[in-house]
């Protein structure tokens, strides 16, 4: 959301540069369309596979992690609808955590919980320090994420270094490396597709492999991953 004078700026640094590098093919894609003269290289992002750890066994109820803001592209506002479209009957088998950034982002998401009437399902952090992020990984079955827009997901990244299936919205950066063996990928801004998503990661949690999931991410974004990847841009 750049100011016109620094996006046009922008537009012209795009013109002059002698190599070019994205995060993902989506991020490609938007700097092309905006005037990028010369082909953009895909390099990814690091994702430290030394820092992530399978995680746990998971227990009878189904946990699900969510990491976010408050912000319109985020969606987060989708996951409490979606939560609410649970059957009262099921509603106790899905229990949702949503670590955000600060005190702030902990009352305003409380106040969309509770105007949901889902507050109940809800643990949300107020912050968890990123040392401690590997570990709160660990000990959820799921990841979610709502976003409108993404060039590349780290946190999605690192769920799946974890071992985690993913549902996500079809937010750009991430659509490529979700498919069936990982998770599902359903439409922005559609909350009952986002609660069937859900479900049916729950109902065939079995058929998800932690270790293939974890490893295919490591082949993808991993340290050697990535550094073979920039170091193709010197080349």
């Amino acid at each position: 959301r750049l100011p016109p004078f620094y996006q046009q700026r922008a537009v012209e640094a795009l013109k002059r540069v002698d190599v070019l590098a994205g995060v993902s093919q989506h991020l490609a894609n938007i700097l092309s369309a905006h005037g990028a003269a010369r082909r953009v290289h895909v390099c990814g992002n690091l994702v430290d596979e030394t820092r992530f750890r399978l995680r746990d066994e998971p227990g009878e109820t189904f946990s699900v992690l969510h990491v976010s803001y408050p912000d319109p592209v985020k969606g987060t506002e989708l996951l409490f609808e979606a939560a609410s479209l649970l059957d009262p009957d099921e509603r106790a088998q899905f229990r949702f955590t949503i670590v955000s950034g600060s005190d702030r982002h902990q009352q305003i998401f409380r106040q969309m919980a509770d105007a949901r009437g889902v507050a109940a399902q809800f643990d949300i952090k107020a912050c968890v320090a990123r040392d401690d992020m590997p570990a709160e990984y660990t000990r959820h079955a799921c990841y979610v994420s709502t976003s409108y827009s993404e060039t590349f997901g780290v946190a999605i990244r690192e769920a799946q270094q974890a071992g985690l299936p993913v549902v996500t919205t079809a937010c750009g950066g991430i659509d490529r490396d979700v498919d069936d063996s990982n998770g599902v990928v359903v439409p922005t801004g559609d909350a009952l597709a986002l609660r069937d998503a859900l479900r049916r990661v729950r109902n065939q949690r079995e058929r998800y492999d932690p270790l293939q999931i974890r490893e295919t991410c490591i082949a993808r974004h991993g340290r050697d991953a990535f550094l073979r990847k920039l170091a193709d841009l010197y080349h």
